[in-house]
């Protein structure tokens, strides 16, 4: 290991002679593990790790022997790992590494064709392991998915980039990553360069036009992902930027911070694309009005030291932007009063203009100012003097002198990188696990209404009912998805009013069975209900409500149980049946959840026949409910079964209707759904269903003790 380590610092310094020193390190670690037993898991993955950093070490030097030496450090490193269980996370992450990392060196040979199998196998290694359940390597996935799409254009394979794209991106492909925009934004840039290539070669406008398609389809993930977000925003300005248009990507995100103007991630989005474009003022004006937007949107029971520490980090942002631009633009100067004057400048800037513009009311941006101005200012002030500004002047000295070197083009295009790259580390920073108000809910959703219906709207007026139909399907599930990330985001306080309605309407049901989850999903339709311009999206949160607790607290212990029970595939045995088929293909693992409309449809026939139906879906539904409900009765009524299936079925089409593009459910229907899944003493779905998963005054037997948790917790 000390050699190893030994190699590690060596490289780092990066000289030939280093290097050459950082080679040696690794060969004489590498004789040294080889003594060891490799059956041990441990020693064959630390020795597979030496080889992979010998390669990094081969490939920074960069000479064609140096390329071929490295190609075999990786093959070593490969052989290695595929002997371990791919189970384990950690060896499975190091395997797909160490494809990866052979694949880029293979870029740097004559014969880059290679580069598309290793590539691609260490993708779908780590498409794999997300099959297993395990999402945290999902960065080193997206980098693969990059360096693949990068190796089939370096090869001249660009005709093979939409059957890669899709197979990692199309939520029909199994184990697909649809919701990742780092492999949106590669995807997009892929088929670009891919066309541009293609139309120089002869005869290649219609292998470009081929690729055309693919692209729509990612134009489509994203409203149905990322719709009414700064990321969709984003994605596109890029596209926009990417086929020369910068003008018109800039009118995209300016027209997002329009329309949310209460999303700090929206101004900082637009600031860091000004900053790349060294338009100082403005980006620094985007800045500033994201760093209001933290406090004046901030929710009540926001914890103001952490809004504090967030409002910091914007202008940690901006000062090292002030500096680049004045270094930049600005004769240099060593002149010690000329030096402490800026420096006076800055600290003056912190503690008075940027604190002050904190508090001016945000043209657009909705809502009332929680708390006093004073009260805001001590949370703030400490922050800025304490840890922005002593931090500054830290790095301060080494940027001026970098940018005062910067005399090419070159040189300020790495500067700026460089600042990119630290804006979108605190940009994502910023943001994470950041609250909002309901204004802020309000902007999102209708955004992400507006932004869906625009990209369907032609489509679906051009289309016959059969396209129509299909279109308000997409829409349903788009927005559904928007609201459930918008439900994450919003702060409890928002929904104390609904909270404690509900609690008095439900009683034991609402305090000991529903999860957090159900509960926000109702609070949230509640409120909604209550508004004449959101009424729409109520039926959508108690669609989402409805679709949570069947699949928790019914369909995942049903597949429980099937495993448990060992039955084989439920594909061959439920037949072709629509509904059986899907939820025969949630059994047997192909398919992570089932959608609301499956769900009640399969509910609906077990309500309908019981376990006296001679249907192996009904039969299995109907047998575990049994088994595993504590008061399996008071959701298996016959005198009531029908009913029920009906109100169910109904709340299916509510809500696809709230998705209606023109003629969205009357203030009425809705109240009238609120009463069958909530307010009905005896017939909601909430007050049945939650009846049944309430524990008996004596326990459940044993055996199926373990079930009936499971579908109380909603695990």
């Amino acid at each position: 290991r000390t050699y190893s380590n030994k190699g590690l610092a060596l490289k780092a310094l990066g000289s030939p002679q280093a290097l050459n020193q950082a080679i040696a390190a690794y060969d004489r670690a590498i004789t040294l593990r080889e003594t060891l037993d490799l059956g041990v898991a441990e020693y064959a993955n630390d020795l597979a790790g030496t080889y992979s950093n010998k390669g990094l070490a081969l490939k920074a030097l960069g000479s064609p022997q140096a390329l071929q030496q490295a190609i075999a450090a990786y093959e070593r490193a490969i052989a290695l790992g595929e002997s371990l269980d791919l189970g384990v996370a950690e060896y499975a992450n190091a395997l797909a590494l160490a494809y990866g990392n052979k694949a880029f060196t293979l870029l740097a040979v004559p014969d880059p064709m290679p580069a598309e199998d290793a590539a691609e196998t260490g993708l779908a290694l780590l498409r794999d392991v997300e099959l297993g359940g395990i999402y945290h390597l999902r960065p080193t996935r997206e980098g693969l998915f990059s360096l693949t799409l990068d190796a089939y254009l370096a090869a001249g394979q660009a005709h093979f980039l939409p059957e890669i794209i899709l197979e990692h991106l199309d939520p029909d492909s199994h184990g697909s990553a649809p919701a990742s925009a780092a492999m949106q934004r590669a995807a997009l840039a892929a088929l670009e360069r891919a066309m541009a290539q293609l139309l120089r070669e002869p005869g290649g406008a219609e292998r470009a036009q081929a690729l055309v398609p693919t692209a729509q389809r990612l134009a489509e993930l994203r409203v149905l992902y990322f719709g009414g977000t700064a990321t969709s925003a984003l994605l596109q300005a890029e596209d926009f930027k990417r086929r020369g248009d910068p003008q018109q990507a800039e009118q995209v995100l300016r027209n997002y911070v329009r329309a949310r103007p209460s999303d700090p991630e929206g101004h900082l989005v637009l600031a860091g694309f000004l900053a790349r474009h060294w338009s100082f003022e403005s980006a620094e004006a985007s800045y500033q009005r994201a760093a209001a937007v933290l406090v004046q949107q901030a929710p009540a029971d926001a914890d103001r030291q952490d809004v504090a520490r967030r409002v910091g980090q914007v202008a940690s942002l901006m000062l090292e932007l002030k500096e680049i631009g004045e270094t930049i633009h600005l004769p240099p100067t060593t002149d010690p009063k000329e030096v402490l004057k800026r420096s006076l400048k800055r600290v003056l800037w912190l503690t008075d203009e940027f604190m002050s513009q904190l508090f001016i009311p945000l043209d657009g941006a909705r809502g009332r100012f929680s708390g006093s101005t004073e009260d805001w200012r001590d949370a703030i002030k400490p922050s800025l003097k304490t840890e922005v500004w002593p931090s500054f002047i830290i790095r301060n000295e080494a940027l001026i002198q970098r940018c005062v070197e910067a005399s090419t083009a070159e040189a300020q295009e790495t500067i700026r990188d460089e600042y990119l790259a630290m804006h979108r580390a605190m940009t994502e920073v910023l943001i994470r696990g950041l609250t909002t108000r309901w204004d802020g809910f309000a902007e999102a959703i209708q955004h992400a209404w507006t932004e869906l219906a625009a990209h369907y709207q032609h489509e679906w007026l051009a289309g016959d009912a059969q396209t129509q139909a299909e279109i308000e399907r997409k829409l349903d599930e788009g927005l559904a998805r928007a609201v459930a990330e918008a439900n994450r985001s919003l702060s409890e306080s928002e929904l104390a009013e609904a909270r404690s309605e509900l609690a008095q309407r439900l009683g034991p049901i609402w305090d000991q069975i529903l999860q957090d989850t159900e509960r926000c999903f109702l609070a949230c339709g509640r409120r909604c209900l209550g508004q004449e311009n959101l009424a729409r999206y109520a039926g959508l949160e108690l669609g989402l409500a409805v679709e949570w607790s069947l699949a928790r607290r019914l369909f995942h212990p049903v597949r429980e149980h099937w495993r448990a029970e060992s039955r084989g595939e439920a594909e061959s045995l439920f037949g072709e049946e629509a509904i059986a088929a899907q939820v025969a293909r949630f059994l047997d693992g192909k398919k992570a959840d089932l959608e609301l409309g499956p769900m009640v449809a399969a509910l609906q026939r077990t309500l309908k026949h019981g376990e006296e139906s001679a249907d192996p879906l009904d039969r299995l539904l109907g047998t575990v409910l049994r088994q595993a409900l504590p008061n399996p009765d008071a959701l298996l009524a016959p005198a009531s079964r029908r009913r029920r299936a009906q109100a169910l079925e109904s709340l299916r089409t509510l809500r696809n209707d709230c998705a209606h593009p023109k003629e969205p459910p009357t203030r009425e229907r809705l109240a009238t759904h609120w009463k069958e899944i909530v307010e009905d003493p005896d017939e909601a779905f909430y007050q049945y269903f939650g009846r049944a998963l309430l524990p008996r005054e004596t326990p459940p037997a044993e055996d199926v003790g373990r079930a009936a948790s499971s579908m109380r917790s909603g695990q």
